[in-house]
């Protein structure tokens, strides 16, 4: 297999290589596709957790188990997510200390 990389990597690799990195332009390659193997696993596993998510969202729906907001009661609904969010933000603070 040839591989013809723009004049940019190219020259990041052979940086790579004088930084010892890598002993040789395979050995980074060989490392950059099995990052990019990885990559698309770890892509493919959250796709399926997103489907598998939107499906209990659809049975949910399905069998009812939702809340309906109007004009009046959507503020509610914002108020109720601004102070969950800003009580996790000051619970995150806190142990990080």
């Amino acid at each position: 297999m040839t591989i013809q990389l723009p004049p940019e990597l190219e020259q990041f690799v052979r940086e790579q290589i004088s930084n010892g990195y890598y002993d040789t332009e395979s050995e980074a390659f060989l490392h950059a596709m099995e990052l990019l193997r990885d990559w698309h696993h770890v892509r493919q596993m959250r796709l399926d957790d997103v489907r598998k998510k939107v499906m209990v969202g659809v049975e949910q729906l399905e069998r009812g188990e939702y809340k309906e907001y109007d004009d009046n009661s959507l503020d509610e609904l914002f108020q109720e997510i601004r102070n969950n969010t800003l009580a996790r933000l000051a619970e995150q603070r806190r142990d990080a200390i």
